[in-house]
């Protein structure tokens, strides 16, 4: 219920609020916090159109907008990166995600799913989006025959991810496949600022070395001072490049706890992955106090 209470607005002379993380259960709930929420506001900007100004034009956290597939850059066999763009300007903050409407074809006709993706970089009138194809996804199957000059609808961004340089002195990142999606512009963010001196360890686990995402983007990173990452592999395929860092087997409560208690640095663990991946490693992080966030 108290998700609830925080999507609506009791009060349409104020905005209202926007879901927190963990609002959502992620169960498909009808109807859902965000739901809620997106009501709340639609009737807020009824009441007064001219009173609040636009996070993005060419996004909306009400309405679907279309923009253009532009580049679809392979990751892996079944993930790629996708490229969409906007004739007019948008506005993402690190730590959001948005929305997809996807068309399913169903034993009825077409139905449509929303599904979420946070982008992994963005401009002023474009973002990318990682997306793993699943055998019998429902979207993946729509992305299984997509292709550049596409037209797909999108809204948001949501999400309220805050980050401060001086909240904490060490940020410890675990994800798994993904999961990595959220937590990279985050990192870069960090690195590119001079004046943060902030230091990130990311531990990403994934099931075989052909299977790790963003290969490039994580060896660039690595090149500041402040970002080390070690990737842990269940599967014994294969050979580690020259200079990876790579645990066969599982992310570990001990790596975990070694990670945050071996420094004596203030710490704060970010989460992203499957559900029960998260649980696992909420309930490691408990162990520690330290505070975390996951997405």
């Amino acid at each position: 219920m108290d998700g609830l209470q925080r999507g609506a607005s009791v009060d349409e002379e104020t905005e209202p609020e926007e879901p927190k993380v963990g609002d959502c259960c992620g169960e498909g709930c009808n109807p859902c916090v965000y739901d809620i929420y997106r009501e709340s506001l639609k009737r807020f900007k009824a009441k007064r159109p001219h009173g609040i100004s636009a996070d993005s034009l060419g996004l909306d956290k009400i309405e679907f907008k279309p923009f253009r597939l532009t580049i679809i850059t392979p990751q892996t066999k079944d993930t790629s990166i996708y490229r969409f763009e906007s004739s007019e300007r948008i506005s993402i903050k690190i730590g959001q995600h948005l929305e997809l409407l996807v068309p399913c074809q169903s034993e009825n006709g077409v139905k449509e799913v929303v599904r979420k993706y946070s982008p992994i970089a963005w401009t002023d009138t474009s973002f990318d989006v990682i997306i793993k194809r699943y055998a019998n996804g429902e979207a993946s199957k729509y992305f299984d025959k997509a292709e550049p000059e596409d037209v797909m609808s999108w809204r948001g961004p949501y999400g309220n991810f805050s980050y401060r340089k001086d909240d904490q002195e060490q940020l410890v990142i675990l994800c798994a496949g993904t999961g990595i999606a959220p937590v990279i512009p985050i990192i870069r963010t960090i690195v590119e600022n001079s004046e943060d001196e902030t230091t990130i360890k990311l531990l990403c686990g994934s099931h075989t070395l052909e299977d790790r995402l963003l290969m490039d983007t994580l060896n660039e990173l690595k090149a500041f001072w402040n970002f080390v990452f070690t990737h842990y592999v269940t599967s014994n395929d294969g050979e580690a490049g020259w200079g990876e860092k790579v645990i066969r087997g599982r992310i570990q409560e001990t790596d975990i706890l070694n990670v945050i208690s071996a420094s004596n640095k203030k710490s704060k663990v970010l989460i992203c992955g499957s559900d029960s991946f998260c649980d696992d490693m909420k309930e490691t992080v408990r162990k520690t106090g330290a505070d975390f966030h996951c997405f």
